[in-house]
């Protein structure tokens, strides 16, 4: 629904007497924000990140960051730019980014130099509390995971003050998020506790799903990482850099699967402590292979690009876990 195909599919579904809508826009060429944004013409628009995604077809990451910041050329005039503060590179690129003076900017983050900023995290199994700077909120709990998820509440609370909510409905709508499959769904079968994360893969997300992993009390817990698309040449030394950095991460065992994946698990036994390492070309095999777990105390984190189809291994544990 991110697409030249969705986006307006969604605009035309609205119904007259809708007061917001939120309309999610994704990219993955030159020009594709541009086109989107003229259709939607925001009031308000959020860039929540910019990352290595999609650099097959771009030659820089400065030039996915600018592809990006086209979605400013369709905001009405006297609307709102929110933005994620931290990262200089957006920052840059902002600066250097014409954009109509009547457009106001505010942005999100952890540093005290934002518009909003993150003061306390907390998380466990039941999701999420923090504390922001905003001293109108006190603590908010939200139904999610992950420390990222956290940046996406702040900049939802900008939106939301933009839009005239005060800050107990902001809270209550906090309350009742709705979670989307296959990002940080927890399936649990008999002991074993599955983090099924294969809506996509990167490094970052990779980095965020393990320190949910860590939150799990399991007797062995299992990572399985697949292939990270999109990286053309910079494909070996990407998936090599996420190998190494398990050692940061209690890993019992480690299962790949992909022939890109496979230099995951060369930096693993090069680099970590890791017990077991397993390769496999097929998801299939895969689960195949983790089929014994479902009489274990585990955590099995099942993370892997889109492409993959990632979730049939959650799903066939699930369609096994009575036989």
């Amino acid at each position: 629904y991110n697409t030249e195909i969705g986006v307006p599919f969604t605009l035309l579904s609205l119904d007259e007497d809708c007061q917001a809508a939120v309309i999610e826009m994704g990219m993955e060429r030159k020009g594709e924000i541009d086109f989107l944004t003229d259709l939607v013409k925001p009031d308000i628009a959020i860039l929540t990140s910019v990352g290595l995604v999609h650099i097959d077809n771009f030659p820089s990451i400065e030039e996915i960051a600018e592809a990006k910041l086209e979605i400013v050329n369709g905001i009405k005039d006297k609307g709102l730019f929110i933005y994620y503060g931290d990262d200089t590179l957006i920052e840059e690129t902002v600066k250097n980014t014409q954009i109509k003076k009547s457009i106001r900017k505010q942005t999100f983050g952890l540093n005290k130099n934002n518009t909003i900023w993150l003061k306390e995290f907390k998380q466990d199994l039941e999701g999420i509390t923090i504390k922001v700077s905003d001293e109108r909120f006190d603590e908010l709990h939200i139904d999610i995971l992950g420390k990222h998820q956290a940046l996406n509440a702040m900049a939802a609370i900008l939106a939301a003050l933009e839009l005239g909510m005060n800050p107990e409905e902001i809270k209550s709508g906090l309350l009742r998020i709705e979670k989307t499959g296959l990002r940080n769904e927890v399936i649990n079968i008999n002991k074993c506790n599955i983090l099924n994360d294969c809506y996509k893969s990167n490094p970052v997300s990779i980095k965020a799903a393990l320190d949910i992993f860590e939150l799990f009390n399991s007797k062995k817990k299992i990572a399985v990482l697949g292939d990270m698309l999109g990286y053309r040449e910079m494909s070996h030394d990407v998936h090599y850099k996420v190998g190494r950095d398990l050692s940061r991460h209690h890993i019992d065992e480690l299962v790949t699967i992909g022939q890109e994946a496979k230099f995951i698990a060369k930096a693993a036994m090069e680099n970590t402590n890791i017990k077991s390492i397993v390769e496999f070309d097929t998801k299939e095999e895969a689960a195949l292979y983790l089929k014994k777990y479902l009489i274990e105390d585990c955590t099995i984190l099942v993370k892997g690009s889109r492409f993959l189809k990632l979730e049939y291994i959650a799903n066939k544990l699930k369609e096994w876990e009575n036989e």
